[in-house]
């Protein structure tokens, strides 16, 4: 898909895909996939210019602590309810997560997240 989405001219399709990607290798990991030079090689594919000077934004309190539950095995419902918020107040928060960290998913937000430290 993301070489589909790279022919396409949508970079931000292929940085989500390659995201995914190494989240599902990292919960499998065989050092000797031929996946890895694929995304590696996709990886190394220049980024549209908006995305190479984007400064990146600050997660508001409520999203960091938003943030920190996404890894957790529950629905945005439940964790809503732990939260004592609505669930719009959720979905809210976590389309505000992902557009900040530039991830399409909630998996890929949590991939970016771990990767910059944000989360263990």
């Amino acid at each position: 898909m993301a070489e589909l989405y790279l022919n396409t001219g949508d970079h931000v399709g292929t940085a989500a895909c390659i995201t995914e990607a190494r989240a599902l290798i990292d919960e499998f990991p065989d050092p000797h996939s031929p996946l890895l030079d694929l995304l590696d090689r996709l990886d190394r594919y220049p980024r549209p210019a908006q995305q190479a000077t984007r400064q990146p934004t600050t997660l508001t309190a409520q999203e960091h602590a938003l943030l920190r539950l996404l890894p957790a095995p529950m629905t945005l419902p439940q964790i809503a309810a732990h939260r004592h918020v609505s669930l719009n107040t959720i979905k809210t928060q976590a389309r505000a997560i992902y557009r900040k960290l530039g991830a399409a998913h909630r998996a890929a937000a949590v991939t970016t997240a771990r990767r910059h430290g944000l989360i263990p």
